[in-house]
């Protein structure tokens, strides 16, 4: 996941470097810039307050649909790459010895397969059209046993996977933004 999110982030920059000019960008972040620098010198003056917060909001806004082509370009992959990473590391593997939950569309009758204990009988669900078991796995893993599907425990990493996703992917936009 480490490579795919550097390359999304240098892709991203590449994608905002080609679809916004620099120049344009500059000027609406010093616009930005300046309406915050007239919160503070006009503290005390509200009806130029609440101008200089329509302004920012303005301001904000402009610079946003700025950003609109390169977001507009970069969500379409997205769109499919976030579902199958999400799939991948939303759950962990099994670790061996540990009991997971089995359900299939009935009428499914789940064999016993090697490394695979199956210890209840099955559990009929009637109004979901299904059908469970628990299992038990000697060797860890991802066990295949199409078409049923496999309730994997849930990954204990300290950050959910789009987080460092984001955070490394960010990185290497900005270091790339740099050069």
């Amino acid at each position: 996941m480490i490579w795919l999110a550097i390359l999304t982030g240098i892709l991203a920059a590449l994608v905002m470097r080609l679809t916004t000019r620099r120049a344009k960008l500059r000027a609406s972040i010093q616009k930005i810039q300046a309406d915050l620098l007239e919160f503070r010198l006009y503290f005390d003056e509200p009806a130029l307050i609440w101008q200089a917060q329509l302004n920012l909001l303005r301001d904000n806004f402009r610079l946003c649909l700025q950003f609109l082509p390169a977001i507009l370009i970069l969500a379409l992959p997205m769109l499919w790459l976030f579902p199958k990473l999400d799939a991948l590391y939303r759950d962990r593997p099994l670790r061996p010895g540990e009991a997971a939950v089995v359900t299939a569309t009935a009428p499914f009758d789940l064999r016993p397969q090697p490394g695979i204990q199956i210890e209840t009988p099955p559990i009929r669900i009637p109004h979901d059209n299904q059908v469970a078991w628990r299992i038990r796995v000697q060797r860890g893993g991802r066990p295949s046993l199409a078409p049923a599907v496999i309730n994997y425990p849930r990954n204990e990493a300290p950050l959910p996977w789009q987080a460092t996703f984001l955070l490394i992917s960010s990185a290497a936009a900005l270091i790339v933004m740099a050069l």
